[in-house]
């Protein structure tokens, strides 16, 4: 995975377009914002999450995180590089 700011600000303002935010969805699925933020820049993945933004804007998870998932909306793992 890599960073992926373009992203996160495209999600966030996704979000408020949709009424919401990433804290409203910590708040939601009782997790950190920081951790929310970390999933959408790329430094972390959860599917709870993706499905769940996905959700609130009414899109394919596979079209809000596309380097995720496939078209059909199925997790694609990419094995992320340690650095030692």
């Amino acid at each position: 995975m890599f960073l992926d700011r373009d992203l996160h600000e495209q999600i966030k303002c996704d979000l408020r377009k949709a009424g919401t935010s990433l804290n409203q969805i910590s708040k939601e699925l009782n997790l950190t914002p920081s951790y929310i933020t970390k999933i959408c820049m790329g430094r972390s993945s959860s599917t709870r999450v993706e499905r769940h933004i996905a959700l609130k804007l009414n899109r394919r998870v596979a079209d809000v995180f596309p380097a995720r998932y496939d078209l059909k909306g199925a997790c694609m793992d990419i094995p992320v590089p340690r650095i030692p």
